[in-house]
């Protein structure tokens, strides 16, 4: 019998650490006030049950050994970065120890040494869940309660003291282990992708003119897949590469690929097999530099069986190391690592620019620059397809970059990108745009077909109107095309130590640099119509950059290992890319999203699951560099496990994200300590602390013109949304109630639109989907 009892009530108490997220969760359709009443009437009735038991001596070593451990892991949470199977394995073991030791124990101090074990517990739980500050502390403890690394720590502890002396205090532990290993059992079995057909019925059907086209992004625009019957195999044993040997291969595996696409393209077949790859004095990574080329493993009874690992790092941190070299990088040839392409300022000023991180070396804005081919001579407006040029005999590739310029000082093209009227004093970047002529719109896109001398057709709808009081411009783009990956595991040896930009202080440059840019898995630069498909990337920092790079198809891929600096990052001239069923086992600082002049790109099923619930958010990084612009029209869809829109960069490339991204159907999960949906990094810590600066220096009267600019600053006054300019949401709600400038109910304003947040799901269920089946059939229709 207190065998049975004790395993119900540790079940119990493993349920009961997950029973706020389970009540939020069952009354997310009402007010926020409905879940907090049911949390506190249970609480108090939980607390009741129990405090008519005595506590004896043990009390006080009991917690005097757990409240260390707790507060080690509060502190040093991300030190735990065992996977999901390890979890279990280790609850089944903790599991056996503690039924042995319950029957060596006995039923005699049963009673008063359940009340030792969980009073304390219930008792703090009730009082935070009763405070004003209730929904911070009992996350952070939840974390803390739901990670496996408090059941090693508690179990460890249990072991030791068990072997010496089975006594009152041993069976207090063991009940403690007990209920944390159930709470880790229950999270783990149902932390799994969340099944959208469960949800409640969508009902609420969206109206669709107004948002922009997004049916264009994927390989060859969502039509069709990479015909790999088209390519010729070639065997990488034939040209000598072995795997499983434990040699560093990798100039023999840069010789392989580069025959391949000397020889006009083809499959570069890897076997089943661990192929090892270090930097050397010859090779220090891998490039793609040809078209037509599929770098493809094995596969066996649906596992992968084509290892490649990453046994030394790429960083380049002199200049620009969050642009270091991957681990595979295509397109070095036409585009080298760590510098930024694009168009440059027409009056470009002897400007460095540096971050607060001390991983930035500062950048003096250089570029790689494409060139240039010929005028625009008529206006462009939204929906069409034929621009007018003055030269198109000039026009030498299949790509093309349309730029359009600040003409005048007050920045006009730039404002209206960022839908502000006015630019704040912080806006670095922005403000340089008027003064310099800076090319702010910069669309990479393709040809369809150039008519005569003086008209081309695009292969898709012009995005945007831009006047010709813009100075418009085309200028030649050269790429890759057709380059992919598939069904491979590409894996590190990285320690997996991670603090974003060396966060602490007291690492090193280098170090700090190494952690942030140093371990980078598969960058598709310069690339047109390519594909990563069913490819596992496990312990890197960074493992998938998209960069200058349209059309790519990102689909049934895995992330898991270490925690990391950047999940799936947008950079350069980003365009009409697609990220398709991609699912995280781990956390990273700036988890999705990106920078620049990315636009028209697609993250539709994207699912982070995490068993410690750190939380991660959807990421924006602003401008890169001065001539460029923030992310546009990108849409995020179908994604769950992501908790809320974060604003990140450097505080001078503010606005993080310029106008009309759309993010439909979320279903959120995580918690940072507030219910606002926006989050604004340099808003909530640099602008607090000057602020603060402020105020001390104006009790001491010191240099009072600083002061009054501080206090004046009206940028912690504005709302954070507006740094998103014209955000749609749609369908955006999860377990923890959400609200954006303390607005729980849709509403609309120059800077932002919503329809059913905290409600449940909009029809249709993919935008994306829904706009590509929209425009294959008018396009059928138009044909028959």
């Amino acid at each position: 019998m207190t065998i049975i009892t004790s395993i119900l009530l540790a079940v119990f108490w493993g349920y009961a650490t997950n029973l706020s997220d389970l009540l939020e969760a069952i009354t997310v359709r009402k007010k926020k006030a409905s879940a907090w009443k049911a949390q506190s009437i249970l609480s108090f009735f939980s607390a009741i049950g129990i405090t008519y038991l005595t506590i004896d001596n043990h009390t006080v070593i009991y917690w005097a050994l757990l409240l260390p451990v707790l507060l080690i892991l509060l502190l040093f949470k991300r030190l735990n970065q065992y996977c999901v199977k390890v979890c279990l394995k280790v609850h089944t073991f903790v599991l056996v120890l503690a039924l042995v030791t319950i029957a060596l124990v006995g039923i005699s101090y049963f009673v008063r040494q359940l009340t030792v074990a969980f009073i304390p517990l219930f008792i703090f739980y009730f009082l935070l869940r009763n405070t004003g500050y209730s929904h911070h502390y009992i996350k952070r403890m939840k974390q803390v309660m739901l990670s496996p690394y408090t059941v090693y720590c508690a179990a460890f502890t249990f072991a030791i003291y068990s072997f010496y002396r089975y006594d009152s205090f041993s069976f207090t532990l063991l009940l403690t282990v007990l209920s944390f290993s159930f709470s880790i059992y229950y999270q783990l079995k149902n932390h799994v992708i969340y099944h959208f057909e469960q949800y409640p019925s969508i009902n609420v059907k969206c109206d669709l003119h107004h948002l922009p086209d997004f049916s264009y992004a994927g390989y060859m625009y969502g039509e069709k897949s990479l015909d790999e019957e088209a390519f010729v195999v070639f065997n990488a044993t034939d040209f000598g590469i072995l795997p499983g040997n434990g040699e560093n291969q990798i100039i023999k595996i840069q010789q392989f690929v580069d025959e391949v696409g000397k020889r006009g393209g083809g499959t570069a077949y890897f076997p089943a097999g661990t192929y090892h790859m270090r930097s050397c004095e010859e090779c220090s990574y891998i490039t793609l530099d040809y078209s037509n080329v599929l770098v493809k493993g094995e596969m066996k009874n649906g596992k992968h069986q084509t290892i490649f690992i990453s046994d030394s790092p790429t960083l380049r941190g002199e200049k620009n190391p969050w642009l270091s070299p991957f681990l595979f990088t295509t397109g070095e040839r036409i585009q080298r690592s760590n510098i930024f392409w694009g168009v440059q300022f027409k009056h470009k000023k002897d400007i460095v620019t540096k971050s607060a991180s001390m991983t930035d070396p500062g950048s003096d804005g250089e570029l790689l620059q494409p060139e240039w081919a010929t005028k625009i001579t008529s206006d462009l407006f939204l929906g069409d397809k034929v621009i007018e040029v003055k030269d198109a005999l000039q026009i030498k590739s299949n790509y093309i970059l349309i730029v359009a310029y600040n003409t005048n000082h007050e920045g006009r093209l730039i404002k209206q990108i960022l839908n502000h009227d006015d630019l704040l004093p912080s806006w670095g970047t922005a403000l340089r745009a008027g003064d310099e002529e800076a090319p702010s719109l910069q669309w990479l896109v393709e040809i369809d077909r150039i008519i005569d001398n003086h008209k081309v057709v695009l292969k898709q709808p012009l995005r945007w109107n831009i006047g010709m009081e813009c100075s418009p411009e085309v200028f030649n783009v050269e790429m890759l095309e057709h380059v992919g990956f598939k069904d491979l595991v590409i894996k590190s040896t990285w320690s997996g130590l991670f603090r974003h930009h060396g966060e602490t202080g007291y690492y090193s440059m280098d170090f700090a640099q190494e952690m942030d840019y140093g371990w980078n898995a598969v960058n598709m630069k310069r690339v047109a119509h390519g594909t990563i498909s069913n490819v596992i990337i496990d312990n890197f920092s960074n493992p998938l950059y998209v960069q200058d790079s349209r059309n790519i198809t990102l689909e049934d891929i895995v992330v898991k290992g270490a925690d990391g600096h950047q999940g799936l990052k947008l950079y350069g001239h980003a365009c009409d890319n697609l990220f398709s069923n991609v699912t995280f086992y781990n956390h990273y600082a700036d988890f999705i999203g990106g920078e620049t002049c990315s636009y028209g790109n697609v993250f539709s099923g994207v699912h982070y699951l995490n068993p410690e619930n750190k939380y991660a958010d959807f990421d924006f990084h602003g401008f890169s560099e001065g001539p460029f612009s923030p992310p546009m029209q990108n849409l995020f869809e179908c994604c769950t496990g992501i908790r809320g829109i974060k604003g990140a960069g450097a505080s001078y490339n503010v606005p993080s994200a310029a106008r009309e991204n759309v993010f439909w159907n979320i279903l959120s999960d995580g918690y940072n300590g507030a219910s606002e949906l926006f989050y604004f990094t340099y808003h909530s810590n640099v602008l607090t602390l000057r602020r603060k600066l402020g105020n001390c220096l104006r009790l001491k009267s010191i240099k009072p013109f600083f002061v009054s600019s501080v206090i004046s600053n009206d940028v912690p006054h504005t709302p954070t949304y507006s740094f998103f300019c014209k955000t749609y949401i749609m369908g955006y709600s999860g377990a923890n109630y959400i609200t954006i400038d303390n607005h729980t109910e849709d509403f609309s304003d120059k800077y932002i639109h919503t329809e059913q947040i905290n409600k449940g799901f909009v029809a249709p269920f993919s935008l994306y989907r829904h706009q590509l089946k929209e425009r294959q059939d008018s396009n059928q229709n138009r044909n028959s």
